[in-house]
């Protein structure tokens, strides 16, 4: 098999293209991993790479996608993530059309961890809305519900010290977390309705409500799959229980892109 060596590292869920010459990638995290070259470098391989005519460089990830080792993402919720993979918050269905994960107003202003996503997905929105497919036409965005999981708690206990595999995780990669005998620690996984697997007839794609989850979020994976309905006519929309798979960090996205379909 011929391979095809490239200087520049980048993964699964960190790049998305709509397949005409468009690639949408992650400035804080794509940028940060690769320090070492220049952005008229890494912009000229990936060009090269993937064919493409234009990068768009989007801010910031999702805020439920922290990257491992980091502080708190608010009070003390913690999360274990990649720190702004693309597929967990923007992803093309078409050419010209891109969803787009949003809280809604209301709901920045009732949780913090949702005002967080708000506003950095309203900076990625401005970035979208002022940019343009190669034949110069507008991108149509269409934003997408944010899942409504509540974190998990867990409380700290030192004589056993026998922590859930992703609370030791964790703790382990984050050393900035200094907790005692009984304290609690909230943890929540990288949750996206936007980790989703396109086939041939088919849309795989994420839901979330469980027994006593918010009933919110039970009317969100009904409004995510009729959005996707829309925007996929003809394809069978099928939602798939993603939790296990979310806490074995990732998505149907991230665990199948360099599956040939």
């Amino acid at each position: 098999m011929q391979v095809i060596k490239s200087p520049i590292a980048i993964e699964g869920g960190e790049i998305e293209t709509n397949g005409e010459g468009t690639v949408i990638l992650v400035e804080a995290f794509t940028k940060e991993r690769n320090a070492k070259i220049s952005s008229i470098e890494f912009e000229k391989e990936i060009k090269k790479l993937y064919g493409a005519s234009q990068i768009i460089w989007l801010k910031e990830g999702a805020v439920e996608d922290p990257a491992t080792g980091k502080e708190n993402i608010v009070d003390n919720i913690y999360g274990n993530g990649m720190g702004g993979h693309i597929d967990e918050f923007a992803r093309f269905v078409n050419a010209n059309t891109l969803f787009l994960a949003f809280p809604t107003q209301k709901e920045a202003e009732d949780e913090p961890m949702k005002k967080i996503m708000y506003d950095r997905m309203d900076v990625n929105f401005n970035i979208l809305n002022n940019s343009y497919t190669k034949d110069k036409k507008p991108f149509n965005i269409v934003k997408i519900p944010v899942p409504d999981v509540p974190p998990l708690e867990y409380k700290i206990d030192t004589l056993k010290n026998d922590y859930p595999m992703y609370i030791s995780a964790l703790l382990k990669s984050n050393k900035n977390i200094m907790l005692q005998h009984s304290d609690t620690i909230k943890y929540i996984q990288a949750v996206s309705y936007l980790n989703f697997l396109q086939a041939n007839n088919t849309v795989l794609i994420p839901k979330y409500w469980k027994k006593g989850f918010p009933k919110s979020g039970k009317r969100k994976d009904r409004i995510v799959k009729k959005r996707f309905q829309k925007y996929y006519p003809g394809k069978r929309i099928i939602q798939i229980d993603v939790w296990a798979l979310n806490f074995g960090a990732g998505g149907m996205h991230c665990w199948t892109q360099q599956v040939p379909q």
